[in-house]
This record gives C-alpha cells, sequence and structure tokens, in this order.
C-alpha cells in the first residue's frame, strides 16, 4: 500500500510541475502582431534613413552615393506634379523635414529595381503629417549600392475610388513584405 501511495504521487508530481509551468508560461500572452522585418525591409530603411541624415546635413557630396542623378518625385496629390533633383533638393532645403519617422515598410524586388512602400511621417503631434511613399531604387550598372532614382508621394485625404482599386465588396490581396 505504501508503494503504490509513493509511486503514485512520484507520478502526479511531474503533471503538477508541468501543469505549474504551463500556467506561469501562458500568464504572460501574447498580443497583437510581432513585426519582423525582412532583409529588404532592413536595408532599405537603412538606405532611406540614410537619405533623411543626409538631406538634414545638407551633405551634397554624401547625397550624390544616395540619391541618383535622374531623380525625380511625383506629387500624386498634385497631378502627377514632377520635380526634379535640384528643385526638390532647392525645396527641402528651404523647407527642411524635421522630425520625420517611417513605418509599414514593404520592399518588392524586381531584380534591376527595388520599390520600398512606406508612410512617412514629418513634425510631432497635431502638427505631424502623414504622407504615403513609394521609392523606386536602382543600382547603376558596375555600382555597388542601390540609390533612390523615383518617387511617388501623396497625402491622404481623398476617399474617392481610383480606377483599378478595389470594389467594396471584395477584399485586396495580402501585402508582399
Amino acid at each position: 500500500m505504501l508503494t503504490s501511495r509513493l509511486f503514485a504521487s512520484f507520478a502526479f508530481a511531474p503533471i503538477v510541475a508541468l501543469a505549474a509551468f504551463a500556467h506561469a508560461a501562458g500568464a504572460q500572452p501574447v498580443r497583437g502582431h510581432i513585426n519582423t522585418e525582412t532583409r529588404q525591409v532592413v536595408a532599405l530603411r537603412q538606405r532611406e534613413e540614410t537619405l533623411l541624415d543626409v538631406l538634414g546635413k545638407n551633405d551634397a557630396a554624401a547625397l550624390a552615393g544616395v540619391l541618383s542623378d535622374d531623380f525625380a518625385q511625383y506629387s500624386l496629390s498634385h497631378d502627377m506634379l514632377l520635380t526634379p533633383r535640384a528643385d526638390w533638393l532647392r525645396n527641402l532645403t528651404a523647407h527642411p523635414f524635421g522630425k520625420v519617422r517611417l513605418e509599414n515598410i514593404s520592399v518588392i524586388d524586381h531584380g534591376a529595381a527595388l520599390v520600398a512602400n512606406f508612410d512617412l511621417l514629418t513634425g510631432d503631434g497635431k502638427a505631424a503629417k502623414r504622407y504615403g511613399v513609394v521609392d523606386v531604387w536602382t543600382k547603376p550598372q558596375g555600382a555597388n549600392d542601390w540609390t533612390l532614382s523615383q518617387r511617388y508621394i501623396a497625402t491622404p485625404g481623398s476617399n474617392a475610388q481610383a480606377p483599378g482599386d478595389d470594389a467594396p465588396d471584395t477584399t485586396a490581396p495580402p501585402k508582399r513584405i
């Protein structure tokens, strides 16, 4: 009788320990989405941040390694207004970004070009502005690194559906990262 009680207590002890461990592990539930950036997203985030640093310092020599000579920005909010490189740099020198944050970055690799999509937030608090940005990065023949060749930027605010947008009764395909 003593042997069976002793055996039962030894057999029961690991079960209690396992249940206690499972409860402790379950006491801190993971909530929300854990964001793990891909290698390309990390690399393009670094390039985008380098561009912002170079623009903030107005460093022409460093800018040559980040921004292509034929760079142009297209403003989707202003009828595809084209701003060439020289004008873009002059405008940003006269009206610097200030505090900037990049969010929701995704990158699509097209071989000869990397396309980065992200939200650009400028300013702080109630004065903060949000822009949707698509940057096209290319690697010129013989170059070691990617340079920004085109930027498409838009300010949010219009709920109008554009041609090719998903109809209200369909779901969009998942965003590729």
